[in-house]
């Protein structure tokens, strides 16, 4: 508060000195014209006078204006962060007691930017490490977040485990058998890590509530999924790779590479 306390007192003390200044500068104005008055060629004097006068005023304004334009825009970014902030928290604890509620574990210090879906399916499991951000709104990450983040397991015995400092931007990660992923991912926009088809392959068991046997997918250290990408089923993506903004992972992807395309493929060694 002593840094909006400060900010309100130099704004104050900006439009007093534009005043004096204003004051000064008539002044200043009216005595050169009244001693152009006295000279031979007070027409000429008189002109430069006016000149250097509209000089004076044009430059007091643009700097007044400059500290005023400043002044707002500062205020303008601490209000919105002392908006998101709060939003923040408010999001962050009551995603807390929701994990509590549904038997979810979930590590220290974790942060929620809106509130995600949880489904936890009875007797599965879905635990997230320390320090994870979770990025459900809108206007959290300025690429674009269209849902919210989702964790779901579908199935009885299912299993997610997010290790620590993993952040994730409107992300589905949907587990029917095991989705394991390793510290540090960055699941850009609008993600999906799924282990299942959703649906069966076969046309006769598609609608009826089936779906084709899940493969456990594995994600290690120190991922970065790009913007839209899709992480499918049996898919094992090494330490330190990053995929490319709206591929789709059909097959596993080795250490230290930049992998893309739809089916995704390494294209570059890092």
């Amino acid at each position: 508060m002593l840094s909006q306390r400060g900010d309100y007192f130099s704004l104050a003390g900006a439009i007093t000195e534009l005043s004096e200044n204003l004051i000064y500068a008539k002044d200043l104005g009216r005595k050169v014209r009244e001693k152009a008055l006295r000279r031979n060629d007070p027409e000429a004097i008189g002109r430069k006078a006016v000149e250097i006068y509209k000089k004076v005023l044009k430059l007091l304004v643009i700097n007044t204006e400059m500290t005023l334009r400043n002044f707002l825009e500062k205020l303008d970014r601490k209000v919105v962060g002392y908006r998101i902030r709060l939003y923040e928290f408010f999001c962050t604890k009551m995603t807390y007691a929701l994990c509590y509620i549904k038997g979810i574990e979930i590590g220290n210090k974790c942060v929620f930017n809106g509130i995600p879906m949880l489904r936890k399916h009875e007797n599965s499991k879905i635990k997230i490490g320390n320090y994870c951000r979770f990025r459900s709104d809108k206007i959290s990450n300025l690429v674009g977040v269209n849902r919210k983040c989702t964790v779901a397991t579908l199935r009885e015995n299912a299993e997610i485990v997010i290790g620590d400092n993993c952040g994730f931007s409107g992300t589905v990660i949907g587990a029917a058998h095991r989705i394991i992923i390793e510290n540090l991912l960055l699941a850009g926009a609008n993600t999906t890590i799924t282990d299942t088809n959703w649906h069966h392959i076969e046309p006769e068991f598609r609608h009826g509530g089936k779906t084709s046997p899940a493969k456990p997918v594995f994600i290690g250290k120190n991922v970065w999924l790009g913007l839209n990408s899709i992480v499918l089923q049996g898919v094992t993506i090494g330490d330190d790779s990053l995929i490319g903004a709206n591929s789709v992972v059909t097959k596993n992807i080795p250490p230290k590479v930049i992998a893309a395309g739809n089916p995704c493929n390494p294209i570059k060694i890092i």
